[in-house]
């Protein structure tokens, strides 16, 4: 009978130690029982455990023994699950330290207000945190689907909007495809997150799978989040701004790198480098490490380790980390972009005489927003070869006319180019030449005694007037033509011997005027051609 009492008193006991219920959430997990040291990413969950940062599901286990009850309570990960797009915004918050809002009209339909996780511990508030912040879009409707698996691709995505690298991805996507292109299978990515699955190869955070596959469409398994989360994430290093201008001007000469390190793991020493992605380094803050924790901020005014100023270009920046415990852990690779602001240009041609056209060319580099000219006088909005924007280089043009009046030496043009924040300026110079031009011509030449001559004169568009000083002293006014030019005409004396006479042309242009003399050839006379009949 005792015997019977016992074995059912062991087969009860077997039966109740693996009954779980749920015993509520608690400021941090106990270890969790199903993932042993010899996991792939243990030291990556047990980083972020310590980090409070992961969650699991807590129970609470009891035990009926012959000596009364006994309760536990136990934490699993279940590390090979899929994790749910929930779950991974909640993994996202904590490890960027969002802090909770609590809106009053929740931003997706299907995540209302007191939406928990893993039982009963509160998701709301950081699935609004990221959503305030733009790194979480729903999947349209207003919803997000929080219990569905979220894909390796937006999850991928989602980790850039975090870090800041959103901006930069759109700004590549037109070379995108061809970090995509390096495996079979990145042509099924899906359009709308190209840009940062291809970014994120570019900086090394996705590098394939074994088979040298993306599998982009692929769920998230929850040991998989919390890896990129370690790799990428659990170190933030941020610039501000992320293009840097070091011109001298007092905007945007230096940038500011802000940290985000360890919580529970103190940190012992830190460097920070700038370089490109082949690992060469051009500025490194501490290369062996400084003691301690890093500073709130740290200034970098575009300069190499020698003192010499980086040309202009995308550079990239990672910091690093060692842990009271001797581990090293590194950020993602951010660019920084050196882009001074500039402006140039020069005029076409550079010697104009009055009236004539004039272009303008220019080029700036770092975001203008507008480029004017000032020519005698007169402001030129210059017109941009492609759109503006806060970044990047410009061509820009405009055209004007040298004026009709004006003494004779060089111009100026000032060209003025506005950026966000500050201006620069350039002065340009052309030549006008001579303010009134006058030529003219004689026709016939050589003319017969007593025949009528034309007078023929070409002027700059400034002249009003134009006379010819005939040599018998008359003076004869010419009229302007449709063509162009001016003309006029005067009959010469039969009487006139052979020879050459001087004609003076002269232009007016206000209170100015210029002289061009002709010279008149008399050979002949017109009566040599009259025959006399005489008749009875």
């Amino acid at each position: 009978m005792r015997a019977g009492i016992g074995l059912l008193a062991a087969v009860v006991v077997a039966l109740l130690t693996f009954i779980p219920t749920h015993a509520g959430a608690t400021p941090h997990d106990p270890w969790y029982e199903d993932v042993s040291s010899r996991f792939w990413a243990y030291r990556e969950i047990r980083v972020m455990w310590e980090e409070e940062c992961a969650d699991g599901w807590v129970f609470t286990r009891w035990r009926w023994t012959p000596w009364g009850d006994w309760e536990e309570t136990v934490a699993r990960f279940y590390p090979n699950d899929h994790i749910s797009r929930a779950q991974y915004a909640l993994l996202m918050a904590k490890t960027f330290r969002l802090q909770p809002i609590d809106r009053l009209y929740p931003t997706f339909s299907d995540v209302p207000r007191g939406f928990c996780l893993y039982g009963d511990k509160p998701a709301y508030g950081h699935i609004e945190a990221l959503a305030a912040r733009g790194w979480i879009l729903g999947v349209g409707n207003g919803q997000f689907m929080p219990h569905h698996f979220i894909e390796r691709q937006h999850a991928v995505a989602i980790l850039l909007r975090a870090l800041g690298l959103g901006p930069f991805a759109r700004a590549m996507a037109a070379e995108g495809s061809r970090y995509l292109d390096r495996f079979p299978d990145g042509y099924q990515v899906d359009p709308s997150v190209a840009p940062e699955m291809a970014l994120a190869i570019r900086l090394g955070i996705v590098i394939g799978y074994d088979d040298g596959r993306l599998h982009p469409r692929d769920h998230l398994w929850r040991c998989q989040a919390v890896a990129l989360m370690v790799r990428s994430a659990l170190i933030d290093v941020t610039a501000e701004p992320p293009r840097l201008s070091p011109d001298g001007d007092g905007v945007e000469d230096t940038a500011g790198f802000t940290f985000r390190t360890l919580k529970n793991r103190s940190t012992r020493k830190w460097s920070l480098s700038v370089g490109n992605l082949e690992g060469q380094w051009y500025r490194s803050f501490y290369p062996e490490g400084c003691p301690g924790e890093p500073p709130p901020s740290l200034s970098w005014d575009g300069r190499d380790d020698g003192g010499w100023a980086l040309p202009d270009g995308t550079y990239f920046y990672r910091a690093w980390i060692t842990d009271s415990r001797g581990e090293t852990w590194r950020s993602a690779l951010k660019p920084i972009t050196l882009e001074r602001r500039r402006l140039w240009g020069h005029l076409e041609p550079t010697q104009a005489a009055p009236g004539d056209g004039l272009t303008i060319r220019a080029s700036t580099t770092g975001g203008a927003q507008r480029v004017t000219a000032q020519a005698d006088g007169t402001v030129l909005e210059l017109t941009p070869s492609s759109p503006p924007g806060p970044v990047g280089s410009n061509d820009w043009y405009a055209t004007f006319r040298a004026p009709a009046a004006g003494e004779e030496g060089p111009r100026p043009v000032r060209l003025l180019a506005l950026f966000t924040g500050t201006t620069r300026a350039l002065d340009l110079t052309y030549y006008l030449r001579d303010p009134i031009s006058l030529t003219g011509t004689l026709d016939p030449n050589p003319a017969r005694a007593g025949t009528r001559v034309r007078v023929l004169a070409f002027t700059s568009p400034n002249v009003s007037s134009v006379r010819a000083q005939l040599p018998w002293g008359e003076q004869l006014t010419l009229l302007p033509r449709e063509s162009g030019g001016w003309a006029g005409s005067f009959r010469t004396l039969p009487s006139t011997p052979d020879g050459t006479y001087p004609v003076l042309l002269e232009a007016r242009a206000g209170p100015r005027s210029r002289h061009h003399p002709l010279q008149l050839i008399i050979q002949g006379s017109s009566l040599e051609d009259l025959v006399f009949t005489l008749s009875d």
